[in-house]
């Protein structure tokens, strides 16, 4: 080979190499999302995770991407929070869902602490790294598990690219869309969505807010001011966990703001953290483990007591099985009255009668007597609604007392305002 030949074969190996290396470090636009093909439903492999374990963030706007940095900061329920229909009805019916930390109520838990998901074909390889690196991230620190859907699944969460970063609040029924935009694809902004996904709502909700943080209203925009609402002790569940500047679900000090002043002022050490999108504070982490009962030690190993613990980052979680929760107790007749035993009754009358005095027997015999009829040993199951009519024209479609709980809060010149006064026209002066 001449030195000509040499010369050429050297220049043609180093660019190869060049372009070899060029490939495996530069992160393109479509390894983020390219939806120029079909969209189809896959899952993450163990290829997936074993490039999320050594793989580097990029700087997505080098690609051209307009990167939401605060996805609370969007045009759905409290910037992020998206509904189905029956949820939206779900949570007209009992307004304390809106506001609840944790969701408490079980139908919108995931059962057995599994979390079945299918993610978009659209996705790149970047995006399935980021992606298996937040999973990692629950499985290592929780005891959630998120498994791709099998044919037997009927609830599951399907994550896609759709037009910004959103979810649905825990378990809502079916396919549920958790939507994680090209611009979404954060290690941060993917734990929050996820974090909605298994039942939580923003931290600064909580009926204790007053004590740590200030609302600027005058920084506002008046259409949003709704989305700061604080809710009683009754409608949110703290888990027992102290407020947290830092948690992942805070909004930021300026969210919704109409002037770029802050719309919330910290009152105590701390509120730096406000917003912050860097991964879970160990608050979440409690949170998420006291949720679903999780009652593991730092390795891993099933404890007696049924107080959670605190997680440390190095917790691992158990593949063993956890006790179930402790049923609700209480009396079912007071002074020889037939009463219902839980305040949730009402609620889950309105939702499905049939299906939780029927398949549920505890509810049916202890909790809900009166609500399912057996006081008495009757099995009839009630109807969901009972006008508590005045007159012909003007009435409450549901059970009097929630609507005029609902009228009481607010609710009928709200956010649910047009459902609410549909179906409460005595309570909210409709007629």
């Amino acid at each position: 080979m001449g030195e000509q030949g040499i010369r050429a074969f050297l220049l043609c190996a180093v660019s190869m190499l060049c372009q070899y290396a060029h490939s495996e470090n530069h992160v393109r636009r479509t390894d983020v999302v390219d939806n120029s093909g079909s969209e189809y439903e896959t899952g993450l492999g163990d290829a997936d995770f074993a490039r999320a374990s050594t793989m580097k963030t990029v700087n997505l706007t080098e690609l051209n991407i307009e990167v939401i940095l605060d996805p609370t900061q969007g045009k759905r329920t409290e910037g992020d929070i998206v509904h189905s229909s029956s949820t939206l009805i779900d949570v007209a019916r009992d307004p304390a869902l809106i506001g609840k930390a944790a969701i408490t109520l079980s139908y919108r838990m995931w059962p057995n602490r599994r979390i079945p998901y299918a993610l978009s074909s659209y996705y790149g390889t970047y995006s399935r790294g980021i992606i298996a690196q937040v999973i990692a991230e629950y499985h290592a620190k929780t005891c959630v598990l998120f498994e791709p859907k099998t044919d037997d699944d009927f609830d599951y969460v399907f994550i896609t690219p759709l037009d910004g970063c959103y979810s649905s609040i825990g378990r809502v029924g079916g396919k549920q869309d958790l939507s994680l935009a090209e611009g979404c694809i954060q290690f941060g902004t993917i734990a929050h969505e996820l974090m909605h996904s298994t039942g939580f709502f923003h931290e600064q909700s909580r009926p204790d807010r007053d004590d740590y943080i200030s609302i600027q209203y005058q920084n506002i925009f008046p259409s949003e001011r709704d989305q700061f609402r604080k809710y009683d002790t009754d409608m949110i569940d703290t888990l027992g966990e102290p407020y947290d500047y830092g948690s992942i679900m805070h909004y930021g000090p300026t969210a919704f703001s109409s002037n770029g002043q802050p719309t919330i002022v910290a009152k105590q050490s701390g509120g730096e953290k406000m917003g912050q999108r860097d991964g879970f504070s160990d608050f979440d982490l409690n949170k998420i483990n006291k949720h679903y009962d999780c009652n593991v030690n730092g390795h891993g190993e099933l404890i007696t007591t049924t107080e959670a613990v605190s997680v440390s980052p190095t917790t691992r979680s158990s593949r063993i099985s956890f006790p179930e929760s402790t049923p609700m107790t209480g009396l079912s007749t007071v002074g020889g009255e037939c009463v219902d035993a839980s305040w949730k009754c009402p609620y889950w009358m309105l939702r499905d009668a049939k299906a939780y005095c029927e398949s549920d027997e505890n509810v049916r015999q202890r909790d809900c007597r009166k609500s399912c009829g057996t006081c008495g040993g009757s099995t009839t199951v009630p109807s969901s609604t009972t006008p508590a009519s005045q007159n012909q024209n003007c009435y409450d479609e549901f059970n009097s007392n929630i609507c005029e709980k609902w009228a009481s809060i607010g609710h009928c010149a709200d956010t649910f305002s047009d459902y609410v006064r549909a179906n409460c026209k005595l309570s909210c002066n409709a007629c």
